[in-house]
């Protein structure tokens, strides 16, 4: 006998030979085949082919018994946002599984993401419309419902009829103002936000809408009820939504403001309500209505705001001309401190001037220290105040920047060269932006472009055309569409067809904006240049691997030669999945670590992608560039800008969930094109929902989030 089936018959059963088989046929075969379908779905959505051999994975994942397979299925032709694949995913939204029922009532909605409201409507959107109004009659599951109602506000509706009956439904969900409202009304409020900022050009809401939103917008008064503070706050979003485009935190009071309404928001426990409380409000039947003088007055003090808060307040008060602009002087916290400056660049009329408190915080700016690297240690040098209150300075009094100008573009901090630019912009200072355009650094010369277009016009064309020579994407992107209507066709021409030939070269998805930029130039002047030459020069990108490059040089080729040339791009290798996915990461800063947790099982190819680069060190000493005091930190670029990323786009992978205070999400320039650089949410972002992937959340660090400035320098990431 052999020692495995001594083993067999000692340590487990003498039955054992007889129940084997069994298991491996009920237990062992059916999970590796789900694996293998898991395996192929993923493929198939990654693929974002919609022929239906294409998606034959995805369908009989619809048809497994698997209940997990068919979730991920209905999710991933979802995100194909194809309003034909609305006839697969509708019947999902009856079957007896909430959580295959949400992802269904979402994958409605994103089949008819891409759909744009003044097109002719599609006989989908009625389709999808009676489903969720019918199975929101009868929805059982509260989470459900509320995935239900978000979806139907965020559908494209045409017609005001159309609104009237989803926003009906939706109120009939809200309670009346003298009635305690359920917990689960956050779908609902968020499914009126889309609906009434979606279809403003359709319908004014009711104002028995606006009456039951005030009735949520203030229930509940416990700082630890978290359910209640996500509710109110999308009811306050909703109103700000009807008040209009232009509305948003701090937008001022504006008329028809409610004083006592905004008298409960601003002593309310939570502090995104409170950054949402003194907003621009639409005129629903407000017997009290409350100046801009009276709000003022009623400002809350330091002390009792959080920086989220005093950041908001701050843009009211001194952006929007509503408080005396010294307020915002003593104000803690680097993020507010700097909302605060840039605010005053709009001068606070009827308040004392803030001239002077713009040039003594311009006057602080660090002078360098010979032999020191600027941003040692992975923080970079407090430049970021004197840097705002320069570009402030520069737009409420030019002659009181002039001075200092110079401080700052001689500066060793390019970031502190690249805000000098800006400054100068603001002063029309033709003779230093000419200076800043040659910079060694090209976040500097992109900054400065934009100056000198403004400033000179195409006069500056010579630097815009030594500018396509660069390597920075930004940069010759800037200076693409700064040589529009450019007289000088003949010294443009050359250099544009030049920098896309080498560009394309590069072979780099991210490199997209730039050669359509580059492309939509010579269209515009190379038909009076050497057209025939320029066509023949183009026939290579015919057969690109970005799609949308390769079509707009057919087309280009085909209006100027008459040939009917199709394009013929290159399919891309399929993206590797690893069988294991890792859970958490850690973030490195100088001022502190940040610890994630992971989705790979909501946006597994992102997850994939984010570890594998942190591997390689890919984010070792790159910095958080962008920094926007109340909304969002951004980070992850070689070239620290918004066009510098990895060479390949990866693909979105958008589900339920939402953009939370402390969420990660990938930043990209349109759909399916993340390049590696990821953003945080400093606050709550909802609007941002069904746009980028949510991959991680902080579990630890929110703290040190909050501490970030621009520049600041990611020592590593690790993933686990």
């Amino acid at each position: 006998m052999s020692r495995r089936q001594v083993f067999l018959k000692n340590s487990l059963c003498p039955w054992c030979p007889l129940w084997l088989p069994f298991f491996f046929v009920f237990v062992v075969v059916p999970e590796v085949q789900a694996q293998t379908l898991r395996q192929r779905m993923l493929a198939a959505e990654d693929g974002r082919v919609a022929t239906p051999a294409a998606i034959a994975p995805l369908l009989q994942g619809l048809r497994s018994p698997d209940w997990a397979l068919v979730a991920q299925a209905v999710r991933g032709l979802g995100r194909f946002e194809r309003p034909e694949f609305v006839v697969h995913i509708q019947p999902f939204v009856s079957v007896s599984r909430p959580e295959v029922r949400r992802e269904a009532a979402n994958a409605l909605g994103q089949s008819l993401a891409a759909a744009r409201r003044e097109d002719p409507a599609r006989p989908e959107l009625a389709l999808v419309t009676r489903a969720l109004l019918a199975r929101l009659r009868i929805e059982p599951d509260a989470a459900t419902r509320g995935v239900i109602t978000e979806t139907l506000g965020r559908l494209p509706h045409r017609t005001a009829d159309a609104v009237a009956e989803v926003e009906t439904a939706l109120r009939g969900l809200l309670p009346t103002p003298d009635a305690q409202p359920p917990v689960a009304m956050r779908g609902v409020v968020r499914g009126l936000d889309f609906l009434i900022r979606g279809s403003q050009k359709l319908r004014v809401p009711d104002p028995l809408t606006g009456d039951r939103l005030r009735a949520v917008a203030t229930f509940g008064s416990d700082p630890a009820d978290v359910e209640f503070a996500l509710v109110r706050r999308g009811a306050w979003l909703a109103m700000l939504g009807a008040a209009g485009p232009g509305a948003g935190p701090g937008a001022g009071t504006g008329a028809g403001a409610d004083g006592a309404l905004i008298e409960r928001g601003l002593d309310d426990p939570d502090v995104q309500v409170r950054r949402l409380a003194p907003p621009r409000w639409p005129p629903w039947r407000s017997p009290t209505r409350t100046g801009r003088s009276s709000f003022a007055v009623r400002l809350p003090t330091r002390r009792s705001m959080s920086a989220t808060r005093r950041c908001a307040v701050t843009r009211a008060r001194c952006g929007r001309r509503t408080a005396h602009p010294s307020s915002a002087q003593p104000m803690r916290g680097a993020h507010v401190a700097l909302a605060a400056l840039d605010a005053l660049g709009d001068g606070c009329p009827g308040g004392p001037s803030p001239v002077q408190l713009l040039s003594a915080t311009a006057a602080t700016l660090p002078a360098p220290v010979a032999g020191q690297r600027p941003g040692a240690g992975g923080r970079s040098v407090a430049w970021h105040r004197p840097a705002h209150a320069l570009v402030a300075l520069a737009r409420v009094t030019p002659a009181e920047a002039t001075p200092q100008l110079a401080r700052f573009a001689e500066h060793p901090v390019w970031e502190v060269r690249a805000y000098a630019a800006r400054a100068a912009a603001a002063m029309s200072a033709a003779a230093r932006l000419d200076q800043l355009a040659g910079d060694e650094h090209d976040n500097v010369r992109a900054a400065a472009l934009a100056g000198l277009r403004q400033t000179r016009g195409h006069d500056a064309d010579p630097v815009f055309v030594a500018a396509l020579g660069r390597r920075d994407y930004e940069l010759v992107l800037n200076a693409a569409q700064a040589l529009e209507g450019s007289p000088r066709a003949d010294l443009a021409v050359p250099a544009l067809l030049a920098a896309f030939t080498r560009i394309s070269a590069e072979r780099r998805d991210t490199s997209r904006d730039t050669r359509m930029a580059l492309l939509t130039r010579l269209r515009e002047l190379g038909a009076a240049a050497n057209a025939a030459g320029i066509a023949t020069a183009l026939e290579p990108c015919l057969g690109d691997a970005d799609r949308l490059v390769a079509g707009a040089c057919a087309a280009l080729i085909r209006d100027w030669t008459g040939r009917r040339t199709g394009a013929t791009p290159e399919a891309g290798p399929p993206t590797p999945l690893p069988q294991v996915l890792p859970t958490t990461a850690r973030i490195a800063m100088a001022g502190g670590t940040i610890e994630l947790r992971l989705f790979p099982g909501e946006a597994p190819f992102t997850v994939a992608r984010f570890a594998a680069l942190a591997r390689r060190g890919y984010y070792n000493g790159l910095t958080m560039h962008r920094v926007v005091p109340g909304f969002v930190l951004q980070g992850g670029s070689p070239g620290a800008n918004e066009y510098s990323g990895a060479a390949a786009f990866m693909r979105d992978e958008l589900g339920l969930r939402s953009n939370a205070r402390g969420t990660l999400g990938t930043s990209t320039r349109g759909r399916d094109t993340g390049d590696a650089q990821f953003f945080v949410n400093l606050l709550d972002n909802p609007r941002l929902d069904h746009d980028f992937t949510v991959f991680a959340e902080i579990t630890s660090g929110l703290d040190v989030m909050d501490r970030v400035l621009e520049g600041d320098v990611i020592q590593s990431i690790e993933t686990r």
